[in-house]
């Protein structure tokens, strides 16, 4: 086993989140011997090329010799198809793509960090102490103690544990996922039926241009209800609505003609006839027309007759005013 640190920037993975360990075959969870999910903290990290060759940790270790030392380990002669664990930047992945197209790879080794064992300790430092921390993602800059050991089997390699991870400056977060023109392809036909623009719901008018008050069809004045022409649409010279717009709320959508209000009629002057004293008036022909007889209110009835205040007295009768009795013996 050879242990190294070095420098660099997180570029892919979740330092914090476990994935589960899947089949490669089936894609369904491994178990470990206990028989439950195994798991796996993995995430990698970007030295850059003249780093990975002439930087030595403080042991006096570049990150290139503790690699080939760890695998020297196991084959002293060296193996031929050997998995390093590490990706050159600026090499081709297996789709054909450039890794250098990737935020973080140009100009780097990017180094496979994992662990099953335990999740990594990460640590910050606060300008005078490394202390334990949970806040760090995939885009911060970190130093990156790991142990490198050597194994066998069908796939011989490296393993890459991490002991420690120190963050060492925040970086802008790096979102990694599927590349859509790696999954969907290229360009696609238009599927018959189908519009390259929004199609409006059933019974939506058409869309047309934007009517704002006082443009458009016409303007309302409110004291004489006269409309006015509409002006051009605001902003564009020259340019009005076009046939079928929609008219806003509160003005109608083509010219309205006020109701004409008759003038109320002339009050009638009327002449005196000196002969008889009757009046008359100059009807619309030009002839005179006696005034009409006014009309007379018949006479109020008379009031009922009160029994109470007038018995035995006949209704209707004229009252007779008593006779003062003579001196007696008369």
């Amino acid at each position: 086993m050879v242990a190294v640190t070095f420098d660099g920037r997180i570029v892919w993975g979740n330092p914090l989140n476990a994935q589960p360990v899947l089949d490669d075959n089936t894609r369904q969870p491994k178990l470990n011997k206990n028989n439950e999910p195994r798991q796996r903290w993995s995430f990698g990290v970007a030295i850059s090329k003249h780093d990975y060759q002439n930087t030595p940790d403080k042991n006096g270790m570049t990150l290139a010799n503790a690699l080939l030392a760890a695998q020297q380990e196991m084959f002293p002669g060296g193996v031929g198809d050997f998995a390093w664990k590490i990706t050159d930047g600026d090499s081709i992945d297996k789709n054909g793509k450039s890794f250098a197209l990737r935020t973080g790879y140009a100009g780097c080794m990017v180094l496979a960090i994992s662990s099953e064992s335990f999740p990594p300790k990460f640590v910050a430092h606060d300008g005078t102490q490394w202390a334990d921390t949970q806040d760090i993602k995939c885009g911060d800059y970190v130093r990156a103690g790991v142990d490198v050991k050597p194994h066998g089997g069908q796939s011989p390699g490296l393993y890459i544990n991490p002991t420690v991870t120190g963050r060492t400056g925040y970086g802008e977060a790096i979102i990694s996922g599927a590349n859509a023109d790696d999954v969907l392809g290229g360009p696609v036909a238009l599927p018959a039926g189908a519009s390259a623009a929004p199609v409006a719901a059933p019974g939506m008018p058409a869309a047309g241009p934007t009517v704002m008050p006082g443009t458009g069809p016409g303007t309302m004045n409110p004291a004489t209800g006269a409309m006015t022409p509409g002006a051009a649409t605001a902003g564009v010279p020259g340019m009005t609505p076009a046939p079928g717009a929609v008219a806003p709320v509160g003005l109608p959508a083509t010219p309205v003609t006020p109701p004409v209000v008759a003038p109320p009629a002339a009050a009638i002057a009327y002449l005196t006839d000196p002969a008889s004293g009757k009046q008359y008036f100059i009807n619309a022909a030009g002839a005179a027309e006696w005034a009409p007889e006014p009309t007379v209110a018949p006479p109020p009835p008379a009031p009922a007759h009160d029994f109470v205040a007038n018995a035995g007295a006949v209704p209707g009768a004229v009252p007779v005013t008593p006779v003062p009795a003579g001196p007696p013996g008369t």
